[in-house]
């Protein structure tokens, strides 16, 4: 995700959050998740704030 960011790709970036989102609790324990929070918190917030909005459309398309 952050070398599609700084690639200025976005439909690659959306894939990759897709992917890590499906993933979520393996991307949690490996190490590239602790560094990007020692690093990079803006990453992991960037993240958590797409998967909670598509959360959100998921719910407001189900009522």
């Amino acid at each position: 995700m952050k070398l599609a960011a700084l690639c200025d790709a976005p439909r690659l970036y959306l894939r990759c959050a897709r992917l890590a989102g499906r993933e979520l609790a393996a991307v949690r324990l490996s190490e590239g998740w602790h560094f990007a929070g020692r690093h990079d918190a803006a990453l992991q917030a960037d993240l958590l704030q797409l998967l909670h909005d598509a959360d959100q459309r998921k719910e407001r398309w189900e009522r």
